[in-house]
């Protein structure tokens, strides 16, 4: 998973996807707003 603030732009999903398809392993893209969503959906926990 690779997480940024800002956007995730074609190139770098192209990219992800070229891997997955090269190597098998997927890679999960998230920028700033599906991060802050996935913060206020789950909360930040800690152990």
């Amino acid at each position: 998973m690779v997480v940024t603030s800002g956007t995730i732009s074609g190139e770098a999903n192209a990219a992800a996807e070229k891997y997955y398809e090269d190597k098998g392993i997927r890679i999960k893209l998230v920028d700033g707003e599906q991060f802050a969503k996935l913060i206020v959906e789950n909360g930040i926990k800690t152990s």
